[in-house]
């Protein structure tokens, strides 16, 4: 019987462990912040200039809060991207070409690049 209640403590023992451990070791989900952080990194001056770490944010990209409505840049970037739209941050190199490309399509503001705006340090696109 005391044999029996040792296996059943180290099984409940083990069990407690790895839960612990997978708490502890899971991450926390974001979308797309490797998009987000990256485009800060390619256009530091822009970043700062309109404060897009504390107040633009996500909606240098996107419009409100839902993700999945994208603003005339946001498309622009989804375009040159092809169509992908979850790639690793990894994939730095194939994002930071997909804002390059970008830059060329016309912005919202008339006769303007979004490269042009980019380069007056100034949102790419209309902030809500």
């Amino acid at each position: 019987m005391r044999k029996f209640w040792t296996v059943k403590a180290i099984i409940t023992c083990a069990l407690v462990v790895a839960a612990v451990l997978v708490v502890a070791t899971a991450r926390r989900a974001q979308a797309r912040p490797a998009y987000y952080n990256i485009w800060r990194q390619t256009y530091p001056a822009v970043d700062k200039a309109n404060k897009v770490n504390s107040e633009v944010k996500c909606n240098v990209c996107h419009v409100g809060t839902d993700r999945k409505k994208r603003n005339a840049y946001g498309k622009a970037i989804t375009e040159a991207l092809g169509g992908k739209t979850n790639l690793k941050p990894s994939n730095k190199k194939a994002i930071v070409a997909a804002f390059k490309k970008a830059e060329a399509a016309d912005s919202e503001t008339s006769g303007k690049t979004f490269g042009d705006l980019l380069q007056n340090n100034e949102l790419p696109s209309k902030a809500p």
